[in-house]
């Protein structure tokens, strides 16, 4: 099976970026290696959603139940996570943190940053195994990766970072993904205040949220046993963000994210269009 002890919603996720990549000629995003990296798994990962996709969408054919169904947060948030990367390296961001990372390769292709930037990859231990294997399988040249074992739910992360070279005097980008979902309100607030105690003055955090979920991703989640628990309104958002002392630089809502990132795809392609999953919203917080 293409998953075993590791996140199922970590496959799930990575195939739809290679997905996207190989089916599209006008794509939403580039990364090679994203599209690259389940290279064995690939076409067992097409074959399980081929036979399931009337779970999604009666009659559809697989790449409109992908698309229609399973894509849209996946690539909205990749693209917008790929371009504010780059800026911040731009910028002179030498440190990119990419919390609870399952099989996310965003930035990580060789001349995809600067080669001065450090990444620091945290997640379940199994899960960075089988990363790292898959890494190492497909000959991914890649910059300097500090792997960090941890449960981002209840571990102290500044120690975890900084016994592994992390510099809390240089500017650093922050990355959760696709992670706040299954955070309960507690937990999401004691993760931004590790964020916040780690990230000097400059750093950013970028992060997406659902104000609300949708009902067939969630009972999928579900299924899978990675229960999806909260959902976020923009005050409460922006409430813990001020008091953790971020400011917020940017929020696409999911109009904005529709208009910014699908609509010339679906004026391409309107046999298979993107949509959002639940109501999106992404965020890009400063440090202050």
């Amino acid at each position: 099976m293409f998953f075993q002890n590791e996140s199922m919603t970590a496959y799930m996720c990575a195939f739809i970026k290679a997905h996207h990549l190989r089916t599209n000629l006008f794509k939403i995003y580039e990364d090679s290696l994203c599209e690259k990296l389940l290279f064995d798994e690939y076409e067992s990962i097409k074959s399980s959603i081929e036979q399931g996709t009337e779970f999604f969408d009666k009659g559809a054919g697989a790449d409109a139940a992908i698309n229609s169904c399973l894509a849209g947060n996946v690539i909205a948030r990749t693209a917008f996570n790929l371009n504010r990367l780059n800026n911040a390296a731009y910028l002179g961001t030498r440190q990119y943190v990419n919390l609870a990372s399952g099989l996310d390769v965003t930035g990580y292709a060789k001349d995809s940053l600067c080669r001065g930037v450090k990444i620091f990859d945290l997640d379940r231990y199994s899960m960075l195994c089988a990363k790292k294997e898959l890494l190492a399988k497909n000959e991914a040249s890649t910059y300097p990766i500090a792997y960090i074992p941890c449960d981002l739910s209840c571990d102290n992360l500044t120690v975890s970072l900084i016994t592994k070279g992390f510099c809390t005097g240089e500017k650093s980008y922050f990355a959760m993904f696709g992670i706040t979902q299954y955070l309960s309100h507690n937990e999401f607030e004691n993760l931004l205040h590790s964020v916040s105690l780690l990230a000097c003055e400059g750093s950013s955090l970028a992060f997406d949220y659902q104000s609300c979920q949708d009902k067939k991703i969630t009972a999928l989640a579900n299924g899978t046993g990675e229960e999806m628990k909260e959902a976020y309104s923009e005050e409460y958002v922006f409430e813990i963000l001020r008091k953790n002392g971020f400011h917020i630089y940017e929020l696409m809502n999911s109009k904005d994210i529709e208009r910014t990132y699908f609509e010339r795809y679906n004026q391409i392609y309107p046999e298979k269009k993107m949509e959002l999953q639940g109501d999106l919203n992404l965020v890009l917080a400063v440090k202050k």
